[in-house]
């Protein structure tokens, strides 16, 4: 996400200036190459880059009038981030009013009696906000990205395709980590109905019956409802790919729940399906019998609201509404709120 902000705002004709007294916001370029969660540590704890001091002395435009207009990503979960000391996390004076974006937002802890390091809840502490001050959750980004060269016509959005979607169910993903019991149910009972049409599970289906075609991405497309368990971490890519596709995520964690809310709060309700995670996990649902109950009407309103926002779910190639104008509007409306609430000075 680091890179992808940096590129769309180099590239802007409306978000970007070099004048900081015409700017609202700025953009703290730091750590943007793509890391694995280890490489991270290594990156953090480099004598040359965990250098607050030196930071400071990179941000000519930072004092107590203009933190609260300063950002910066992690473009993983927020937690990667933690041997950045003092800049991400436990930041010194002079950063705790930064805002912060991240994948994730809400600490979590494991639940050692209910399938251990598979069931995760949120961290209901003052702590985790002292640790990450000002942080919010965006969307990782999506395998679609818009552009307004293309005639929307002739090649038709697949958020907005109700239609060809053959398949109630599809899983895309593996059973041997991350929520492995929810996974393992999921396939389970996927193979259970020997059907196509009812669940295409990618790891267990070479080819469709269907379509004769391999289980790929667009297959999403091809999809009434995507199911979502959780990763190694509650928060997943796939979400974003689901909703891009048009296909209603269906839901098994609270905390999956509750990712990005500027960009799916106002909506969200009306276009996922949350399934109790302990009582689908004791086998007390069944997937087929729970999808087949929701109306048609119901089903058609959630997928009218996906397409409706789900180009502010995805990162377009130039100039859009789309989620960067979302994240960049909520950064915006975050540091009007902290300059109301007398945490930085107006400008």
């Amino acid at each position: 996400l680091a890179l992808v902000l940096e590129y769309r705002l180099r590239r802007s004709n409306e978000c970007f200036t070099t004048n900081p007294d015409e700017a609202d916001l700025f953009y703290v370029p730091m750590h943007t190459k793509p890391k694995k969660t280890g490489e991270w540590a290594e990156t953090c704890l480099s004598p040359k880059k965990q250098n607050v001091t030196k930071l400071l002395e990179e941000l000519p435009h930072l004092n107590p009038s203009t933190a609260c207009r300063h950002f910066f990503v992690v473009s993983k979960g927020h937690y990667v981030g933690k041997p950045c000391v003092g800049s991400w996390y436990r930041p010194i004076k002079q950063l705790q009013n930064l805002q912060r974006l991240a994948y994730s937002h809400l600490d979590f802890i494991c639940d050692k009696e209910h399938g251990g390091s598979t069931t995760a809840h949120i961290r209901a502490d003052e702590q985790t906000y002292m640790d990450y001050p000002n942080l919010m959750s965006v969307p990782y980004p999506s395998s679609i990205h818009y552009t307004t060269k293309l005639d929307d016509k002739k090649h038709p959005l697949p958020w907005t395709q109700f239609s060809g979607r053959d398949t109630l169910m599809l899983f895309m993903g593996s059973t041997s980590h991350g929520d492995t019991e929810v996974r393992q149910r999921i396939a389970k009972q996927c193979k259970s109905y020997k059907d196509d049409s009812i669940c295409i599970d990618s790891k267990k289906t070479g080819k469709t019956a269907i379509s004769g075609s391999d289980v790929t991405l667009s297959t999403k497309g091809r999809s009434i409802f995507c199911l979502e368990p959780a990763g190694d971490s509650p928060y997943r890519k796939s979400l974003s790919d689901s909703i891009t596709y048009g296909c209603i995520p269906v839901l098994f964690s609270d905390l999956t729940d509750e990712v990005a809310p500027w960009h799916w709060r106002k909506w969200r309700d009306q276009g996922r399906v949350l399934v109790p995670r302990k009582a689908f996990a004791e086998g007390k649902i069944d997937l087929k019998t729970l999808l087949e109950s929701i109306p048609p009407r119901l089903v058609r309103v959630m997928q009218e609201t996906i397409s409706q926002y789900a180009r502010e779910f995805q990162y377009s190639l130039e100039d859009d509404h789309d989620g960067i104008r979302v994240t960049l509007d909520g950064l915006d409306s975050t540091a009007r709120s902290m300059e109301r609430q007398g945490l930085c000075a107006k400008l």
